[in-house]
């Protein structure tokens, strides 16, 4: 009788045991579990934020190829800069290289786009090309006629091997004729074909005859 009392305490201090150690595994699973979940929901700090916004920032601010002079002789300035990722429809015309950068001054946003071409046949017939499907519905624009060619203010140079455009949704013409500037007192520049247009407004054309700026005279719409 009391070897079966024996066995009996050592079979319930077995099961004890092995209830025990089922638990405590449990718990410790559990708690695991918890601090995965806690790790996971847990709100990225700011300063990592920050050091992400900076990382990203390196990579779009850059340096432009306008000779840094004519941009001090012109009075053109800005706060901050980075570059212009938008696809063009200029860039259809196959240009040897472009240049695109979106540029804050004053608060104010512009909009700088350079196409350059291999020689001023190239240009030229791009910039025809292009006033035949301007902008995003792809109108044509009649050359030398009084119209509202976009929503933005904008100004437009077509050189021998080039076009450029500055263009901004406000309407700071003062900084547009700026750009007009560097580009007309360029000695090494070739012009032909100035637009500028003010929000709202219609646009102006002149034309440069031997070094000389005429405006156009405009047909009415």
């Amino acid at each position: 009788m009391g070897t079966f009392h024996q066995l009996c305490k050592k079979s319930n201090m077995r099961i004890f045991n092995i209830l025990f150690i089922t638990c405590l595994v449990a718990s410790c699973n559990s708690k695991e579990s918890e601090t995965t979940n806690l790790e996971e929901i847990m709100p990225t700090s700011k300063y990592d934020q920050e050091q992400r916004e900076d990382t990203v920032s390196q990579v779009v601010n850059f340096k432009p190829s306008i000779d840094e002079t004519l941009l001090k002789e012109s009075k053109i300035v800005w706060d901050s800069i980075k570059i212009n990722e938008d696809l063009t429809v200029v860039e259809r015309f196959n240009p040897k290289a472009t240049e695109k950068f979106t540029y804050w001054s004053s608060g104010n946003e512009y909009n700088y786009y350079r196409w350059s071409f291999k020689d001023s046949t190239k240009s030229m017939r791009a910039f025809l090309n292009w006033m035949n499907c301007y902008g995003e519905k792809c109108s044509m624009v009649e050359l030398k006629k009084s119209a509202n060619i976009q929503r933005n203010a904008f100004i437009t140079l077509q050189l021998d091997t080039a076009i450029i455009q500055i263009e901004s949704p406000f309407n700071n013409v003062t900084e547009l004729k700026k750009w007009k500037k560097l580009y007309t007192t360029d000695e090494q520049v070739k012009l032909n074909f100035i637009l500028l247009q003010p929000k709202g407004g219609k646009v102006a054309w002149s034309q440069f005859v031997n070094n000389q700026e005429v405006t156009i005279k405009l047909k009415e719409q």
